[in-house]
């Protein structure tokens, strides 16, 4: 049997494997329900875990099953093998999808969210398997493939399989998340402009990232000079002057572009109109110029990130990304949204409401896992609420266990997306050790 060094090292270096394979949704996909890259990697998962011996099967190439043991009750796992796009990947130190370590980190899309701790759960189910462990309950790792889309994936789940009697996902925060605020995206489709010098705007990837760059291009013929006082934001084309914004510590690159383009267009401009009830509104990412701007004591304030936007012929449209108080009601804010944007120069439509998560940091449900942490590491930090969501959203006495340990950059969704070495490691020895008394 290898020690807990070789099973470790056998673990990064799958890590690195299941990084190599850019399982981006590919959203034209006809022969895979994602495209062929997240079939890819839920192959790789799957013949892994066949090849350490586990019980696999998939649900329509959209879940994939790995599951030992036997008994009534079944302990669930939830982790998922996509990932959001990696953006404009010259700006990452490394490449996203290599899995270089350099540094004492792992690097690359998918390190923290989620492959990494993917991985680190199946060589822990295997270490346990290996040591003669025999769980009371079916120990169960439910693999999603569609978590940073629709989540299609657990809707086929949930349409054949069972739930499970306790769950968790390492998709969160250590000790345990307790409270994942309320997430809406709203599309805001605005009136066609005909009268504009801008000719398009091209802005995000995906609708739950925050955009680290932009770009639009204006008609050359009638670009103002007062361009010139935008240093490092455009280049030149033949027929078209370029503008462009990255991130920055002041500004994020939708916004930027927003005010630059503001700054840009003449007064009688038809889209100047348009841009300046933007900025006034929309820009405001407390939510307070809509009269959204709620907070509580478990999750704190409400926010507002405009997350996509483009202009192509002649119209201009909008994605709203806002996470709100997990204790706030949905229904409510609902119809806060609704009076938001009745007076708003635009339509609006809800494309995905996914409702808060939230338990007593009281509770015994919340202490168990608490007590697991807290033996494991020794460390007395106190449960925490997050703003992303998982899975622990779609299924009872379910909840989000790690990945992120305290002290540890949040850098999911972000360029440069990486774990510490050290991260991996105690990722094993907690999982274990959760596996274990999780499914006694």
């Amino acid at each position: 049997m290898h020690s807990f060094t070789d099973h470790y090292q056998d673990c990064l270096a799958d890590i690195q494997s299941l990084v190599r394979i850019p399982s981006v949704k590919d959203f034209n996909s006809k022969t895979t329900p994602f495209g062929k890259n997240i079939d890819d990697a839920l192959s790789f998962v799957l013949s892994k875990a066949s090849s350490f011996g586990f019980r696999t099967w998939d649900i329509n190439r959209k879940v994939g099953i790995v599951e030992f043991g036997e008994g009534e009750e079944l302990l669930g796992i939830f982790v998922h093998i996509d990932v959001v796009p990696p953006g404009r990947i010259e700006n990452w130190k490394y490449h996203p999808f290599e899995g270089i370590i350099h540094d004492d980190r792992i690097w690359g899309r998918g390190t923290l969210d989620d492959k990494g701790p993917t991985i680190a759960i199946l060589y822990s189910m295997k270490r346990l398997k290996d040591l003669g462990y025999v769980p009371s309950k079916r120990v169960r790792l439910i693999i999603g493939t569609d978590e940073e889309s629709t989540w299609e994936c657990m809707k086929e789940y949930k349409a054949v399989e069972e739930e499970p009697t306790i769950g968790f996902t390492p998709d969160g925060c250590f000790p345990v998340t307790h409270s994942e605020k309320g997430i809406i995206y709203v599309q805001l489709t605005f009136p066609k402009v005909l009268a504009t010098d801008l000719v398009s705007i091209d802005a995000g990837t995906a609708i739950n990232v925050i955009p680290h760059d932009a770009q639009a291009r204006l008609k050359k013929s009638s670009t103002p000079l007062s361009i010139d006082k935008i240093q490092g934001k455009y280049s030149d084309e033949e027929q078209h002057t370029l503008i462009q914004s990255k991130t920055s510590n002041k500004m994020d690159a939708l916004p930027s572009l927003v005010h630059d383009l503001h700054k840009l267009l003449p007064p009688g401009d038809g889209m100047r109109k348009v841009l300046t009830e933007i900025k006034e509104t929309i820009l405001d990412s407390s939510g307070e110029n809509l009269s959204l701007h709620f907070s509580d004591d478990i999750s704190g304030k409400l926010s507002l990130h405009p997350t996509m936007m483009t202009f192509e012929n002649n119209q201009l449209q909008c994605t709203l990304n806002i996470r709100y108080p997990s204790s706030l009601d949905a229904d409510f804010l609902a119809e806060k949204l609704r009076e938001a944007f009745r007076d708003f120069d635009a339509n609006h439509q809800v494309i995905e409401h996914k409702k808060p998560v939230y338990f007593s940091e009281k509770s015994d449900f919340i202490q168990n896992f608490l007590s697991i942490y807290r033996d494991i590491m020794n460390d007395d930090s106190d449960p925490v609420s997050i703003s992303g969501g998982t899975y622990a959203r779609a299924f009872p006495n379910t909840v989000a266990f790690g990945a992120l340990f305290p002290n540890e950059p949040l850098n999911a969704h972000q360029i440069d997306e990486s774990v510490s070495l050290t991260a991996v490691y105690d990722w094993l020895r907690v999982y274990e050790e959760a596996i274990k008394l999780l499914s006694k």
